[in-house]
């Protein structure tokens, strides 16, 4: 996924996988946002096997990615 939205502060980055974690409180709340999409994202890559990757700039936009190894018969 990539967006071209605010981007998250570095600072932060490591922290938005934290079940609940919102950088912006407000409006994240304003918007809907309870802080657990990525936290069950990551949850559900690491039972796989894999690794959430983020990278983000502020102003700029955020790219989360994941790799899958599947074992084809």
């Amino acid at each position: 996924m990539i967006d071209t939205g605010r981007g998250i502060p570095k600072e932060h980055i490591e922290r938005v996988i934290e079940d609940f974690y919102m950088v912006d409180k407000s409006r994240s709340r304003q918007n809907g946002g309870s802080g657990i999409g990525l936290s069950l994202c990551n949850k559900i890559i690491e039972l796989h096997g894999s690794k959430l990757n983020i990278e983000s700039e502020e102003n700029i936009g955020t790219k989360v990615y994941f790799d899958l190894n599947i074992k084809l018969k």
